[in-house]
């Protein structure tokens, strides 16, 4: 004789909580803040003073930015896998995230040290470089919080809008340094003595990005409790589980009913079968 079906509906059984509005913003802002390490400090502005008035030689430090993009590109092909992986199964991404944000600003506010003399290129470029290969890191427990904060039904909006942010928030920065650091000196006034004024970027960059990355720390989502901490211990409905296929529509084959963002294979085949058992 069949067991009777549960009489909990499979969506609320697999849909992860709704998020807080304070989650929401906290994600987004996130993206707002970290995108002025690329913008001004990585492509237009401090990147281009160390390679040029620091360094002296504008070819000799344009050899030694590109000696480094090459060394962080190969740490990060070697480690962005494993963090990877890491952060599908840490208990904890909010704390790692907050561990790397941490470093990516302190790296950016010593940047400040940089004085425009040849000794210092070394330091400027080491610098950018931690502070880039950190900032992807962090990227990695950064987008492991989406589906925290997301539905199926939303993924898309919350997504768009956390990479529009980045953008805009990249520009608004650097038009500012631009404008109040940088051209003419600056008009925020900053002393031009050892270019002071474009040695505060630096600073003004790390500030920018606590202000707006670090709410993420404190607000962003918890992850998922384990069953030890009190989950519920009820099986996990699968791909054979009744009601399956009615959960993915009338056209779709049966398929896993965990939450995913990619939709059920109409063939009839499930696209997260290996999370479903």
């Amino acid at each position: 004789m069949p067991a009777p079906e549960d009489p909990t509906p499979l969506k609320d059984q697999t849909a992860p909580p709704r998020a807080s509005r304070r989650e929401l913003g906290s994600w987004w802002s996130w993206d707002f803040g970290a995108t002025a390490l690329n913008s001004v400090m990585i492509s237009f502005v401090f990147s281009v003073y160390v390679t040029g008035t620091v360094a002296g030689d504008h070819a000799r430090g344009q050899t030694a930015w590109a000696d480094a993009q090459t060394v962080s590109g190969i740490v990060l092909a070697l480690l962005a896998p494993l963090m990877g992986a890491w952060a599908d199964r840490a208990r904890n991404r909010r704390l790692m995230l907050g561990i790397a944000t941490v470093l990516m600003i302190v790296a950016t506010a010593a940047g400040w040290f940089v004085k425009p003399f040849p000794e210092y290129l070394l330091l400027g470029v080491l610098l950018l470089t931690i502070a880039a290969v950190v900032q992807e890191l962090a990227g990695v427990f950064y987008n492991g919080m989406l589906l925290r904060i997301s539905t199926r039904d939303n993924i898309g909006r919350v997504s768009a809008i956390g990479w529009g942010a980045g953008y805009f928030g990249g520009v608004l920065c650097l038009v500012i340094v631009l404008f109040g650091f940088v051209l003419n000196g600056g008009l925020f006034g900053v002393p031009r003595d050892e270019l002071a004024n474009v040695r505060a970027v630096a600073l003004f960059c790390a500030v920018w990005m606590a202000l707006f990355c670090l709410p993420l720390v404190l607000w962003g989502p918890k992850d998922a409790p384990s069953v030890s901490a009190g989950a519920s211990t009820s099986p996990r409905p699968t791909a054979t589980s009744p009601g399956a296929s009615a959960t993915c529509g009338a056209t779709s084959g049966p398929c896993c009913t965990s939450w995913s963002p990619r939709p059920c294979s109409a063939t009839g085949s499930s696209p997260c079968s290996a999370s479903a058992g």
